[in-house]
């Protein structure tokens, strides 16, 4: 009789050398090129084609390379260690990260991919940096410390968003790897407790990456970014989602019963009892073979012989059933040994990985699993049930499992995505302030009031400046040159010229406490105006221009949209989740400024 062997399994042998020796894909997740090439790209387009009238083109434009190289990054570096990509599990209902395969991590405590996200563990320079060689692909320039030995999380991604280019670069470049993490909840094998191979071993997501252009959102404005007040959210919704793709509704496995016959499992596969290995095992419905020595594509794989569950032998070792990738599937309520935060019971779930090497060896992974169920019939997790209302398909119109999971779970990857790019813009995005200001007449005197930007040298080891003080400078010109306290502008017309330091809504101007109508430019940047001076008054006086503007572009939990009033000290968001709370930032209406009107 067969047994369960007690040695490491082949197909986690596999994937460890896979990782540490970078054979191939080193990505434990969906294909890295479906990160940087597929779901991110996706993601900004949506942004830009729903929201772009609340969010700027430094997101989808200027420093789009740098979140879609991050996305691609997170699963790098693997020298000698594959401390990132351990760190891409999350389980749907107990929140915990790989709990059967605690070697794989190496040298690093591992840890699940939210508490990931949200803080990086802290690693040497060697596990997570490498020197910065396996971050060169964009070549950026930056040194370890810039990236704090790889540090790549929502943390220091909100800590890194600056006022310079340089900063927005790194910072963007950091929410490239948040957007990776986050994508990875929408892989069911992430969000169940079940070790995988890279994506050159996996058969889920080489068939996805694959055939991306049949399972992709045909029509992206069928799309809408979905946004939560948590990161923690994201995760845990995309998660639920993941999870629900690959969860089948059997009941009680009992040889024989009717109820078995007519569970959503049933009309999905045969199900059958081997009484010979005593386990159960799934056949397709058109009595094809779903493992064998063959497959249409002429592949290979002579360890695939059957598609089971053992209990028995699941008992006796979790992690053969789950890491050696013969074909199994299992009750999801003992999916995590000992806990009582399982599923409830009458659930399975169905492996999607093959154990064969793939994509390294120019070869297909696991070719023959063909999987072709009868209908489709997933039972979604209670928190998000009404977001997969359309999931369920009596008829699976001969598709295979992998693409009715992918066209199923691939939208809401995408909205995800864009839903967490605009939440990080929402928060780190600077309150607007009023750059300059002049009020002229023409041949005659003008003032110009503007603030300066201030830097300071990078601490040592580290590359990139940002603003750290404002300067504000007045100057006047007169006719007759030269600056001097006793030139005012006198009775007539006088041009007011603002230019805010971001777009900004419908403005409001008062000069010497009467409203001043003006106009935007079209990149709603600049407001201009006139204004009358009228001959009758004292000859001599001095008006105040108070300056009221809200931000164009969206900030989270509506602070932060309205001018700093005080822009010498630039605000910043404090990275203290989910707070997020403002320093240096004084809310209301723009530095008053105030000309002298010279009646002589």
């Amino acid at each position: 009789m067969r047994k369960p062997s007690r040695r490491i399994p082949l197909r986690l042998i596999l994937a460890n050398l896979a990782v540490v020796l970078c054979v191939g894909s080193s990505a434990l997740a969906w294909k890295e090129h479906m990160h940087k090439g597929q779901l991110t790209p996706m993601a900004l387009d949506l942004v830009r084609l729903l929201h772009s009238g609340s969010y700027p083109g430094e997101i989808w434009e200027t420093f789009r390379a740098f979140i879609e190289q991050g996305a691609w990054d997170e699963d790098f570096p693997c020298r000698f260690s594959g401390v990132r990509a351990n760190n891409h599990y999350y389980h749907a209902i107990t929140g915990r990260g790989l709990t059967d395969a605690p070697w794989l991590g190496l040298r690093d405590p591992d840890v699940d991919a939210l508490t990931w996200a949200l803080s990086n563990a802290k690693l040497t320079a060697a596990e997570e940096f490498s020197g910065g060689a396996d971050w060169a692909f964009g070549n950026w320039g930056w040194t370890p410390a810039d990236v704090d030995l790889g540090d790549m999380s929502w943390k220091k991604a909100v800590e890194r968003y600056g006022y310079t280019e340089d900063a927005k670069k790194l910072a963007y470049y950091t929410l490239g790897f948040l957007c990776h993490l986050l994508q990875d909840m929408g892989v069911p094998e992430h969000v169940h407790d079940d070790p995988h191979g890279a994506s050159g071993y996996t058969g889920f997501e080489l068939w996805v990456w694959r055939n991306w252009d049949r399972l992709k959102p045909p029509f992206l404005d069928d799309l809408k970014p979905r946004k939560f007040d948590t990161l923690e959210a994201f995760f845990k919704n995309l998660a639920r989602l993941g999870y629900s793709t690959d969860r089948f509704k059997g009941g009680e496995l009992v040889r024989g019963s009717a109820d078995l016959a007519s569970s959503d499992l049933g009309k999905m596969f045969r199900v059958r009892y081997d009484k010979t290995w005593k386990e159960w095992v799934l056949r397709n419905p058109q009595r094809k073979r779903i493992l064998g020595l063959t497959s249409p594509g002429g592949g290979t794989n002579f360890l695939n012989w059957a598609f089971k569950w053992n209990q028995n032998a699941y008992l006796r070792s979790p992690i053969w059933t789950k890491g050696h990738d013969q074909g199994e599937w299992w009750p999801t309520s003992v999916e995590i040994p000992g806990s009582k935060l399982n599923d409830e019971e009458g659930y399975y779930y169905l492996e999607l990985s093959g154990d064969l090497p793939g994509e390294p060896f120019n070869a297909a992974a696991d070719p023959g699993r063909s999987l072709y169920p009868a209908a489709f019939l997933p039972s979604p997790l209670p928190e998000v049930a009404e977001q997969c209302q359309t999931w369920r398909a009596p008829s699976a119109e001969g598709l295979h499992l992998y693409s009715l999971i992918g066209s199923r779970i691939l939208p809401a990857v995408v909205e995800h995505t864009a839903g967490l790019i605009e939440h990080f813009f929402d928060i780190v995005n600077h309150p607007p302030f009023v750059r300059s200001l002049e009020i002229s007449q023409s041949g005659g005197p003008k003032y110009t009031f503007y603030w300066e930007d201030k830097k300071d040298p990078p601490p040592p080891s580290r590359t990139i400046s940002d603003i750290s003080r404002r300067i504000l400078t007045v100057e006047l010109e007169s006719p007759t040159g030269g600056w001097t306290e006793a030139v005012g502008l006198g009775p007539g017309k006088a041009l007011i010229r603002i230019v805010f330091s971001e777009p900004v809504r419908p403005v409001d101007v008062k000069v010497g406490g009467a409203t001043v109508f003006g106009f935007l430019d079209e990149s709603e940047t600049v407001w201009t105006a006139e204004i009358a001076i009228d001959p009758d008054g004292p000859p001599e006086e001095t008006r105040e221009v108070a300056i009221s503007a809200e931000d164009k572009n969206n900030h989270f939990g509506n602070e932060g949209g309205t001018l700093d009033g005080d822009p010498s000290t630039p605000a910043r968001r404090i990275a203290d989740y989910p707070d997020y709370r403002w320093t240096n930032y004084e809310s209301g209406e723009g530095t008053r400024f105030f000309f002298r009107i010279k009646r002589n």
